[in-house]
């Protein structure tokens, strides 16, 4: 399937405004300088904005939206950086407000920087360990587990003969973007297997980490 890219009014006249400033785009560059490789592009780039001057939180949010798309079609189409810059410059000069009037030259410095921020290499790796990370069809959020004792009774108006201790473990997913829920049963002998089957995945961890540690391969911690 063909990767493509679709840009709204609204955030064309904003991309505009900002890819069109060689100052946005210096400040920028310039605070991602000294930033490693992460799972969290969101906040990598939001923060590098963040010292960006002339734009709201919300103006920051819906830039940062864009250039996380930017990056992740730059890594799927499967073409040359100036033939997916040029693609989104096409989109931009389809898209794009009536009431705003955008100068052929500003387009012209758009497809400068763009050429410049999509070949940053923090971005571009991050972008792509980012979609590796989260490219299954679920998503953990979170899991916690319910603690309960179950009395037994025999007869209902007599006290209970025994009990029994019940576990129930409920994870958050995320699936193809919506929030589900799933509750599972277990007993103690289920408990005791999860817990060794996590601490097989520390442990297994640790290992990975001290081998890439040994190469010169970056290790990217998935948080």
């Amino acid at each position: 399937m063909k990767a493509s890219i679709h840009i709204s009014d609204r955030q064309t006249d904003l991309l505009v405004k900002f890819f069109s400033s060689d100052t946005y785009i210096r400040q920028l560059i310039e605070s991602l300088k000294d930033t490693s490789f992460t799972i969290d592009l969101e906040k990598l780039i939001k923060d590098s904005l963040a010292l960006t001057t002339g734009f709201t939180p919300e103006e920051v949010n819906s830039i940062t939206r864009a250039i996380i798309s930017l990056l992740i079609f730059r890594n799927s189409n499967g073409k040359p950086l100036e033939d997916t810059v040029n693609s989104v410059v096409a989109s931009l000069k389809e898209s794009g407000s009536e009431e705003t009037e955008i100068l052929e030259e500003d387009y012209t410095k758009v497809e400068r920087n763009l050429l410049k921020i999509l070949d940053i290499e923090n971005l571009t790796v991050s972008a792509k360990a980012m979609t590796l990370a989260f490219r299954a069809k679920n998503s953990f959020i979170k899991a916690d587990v319910l603690t309960e004792m179950l009395p037994i009774f025999i007869e209902a108006d007599e006290k209970p003969k025994a009990a029994i201790i019940s576990y129930q473990l409920n994870i958050i997913y995320i699936d193809n973007g919506e929030q589900n829920e799933i509750s599972l049963k277990m007993d103690q002998a289920e408990v005791d297997g999860l817990i060794d089957e996590l601490q097989k995945v520390k442990g297994k961890t640790t290992a990975l980490q001290n081998f890439l540690h040994s190469t010169d391969l970056t290790y990217i911690e998935n948080i």
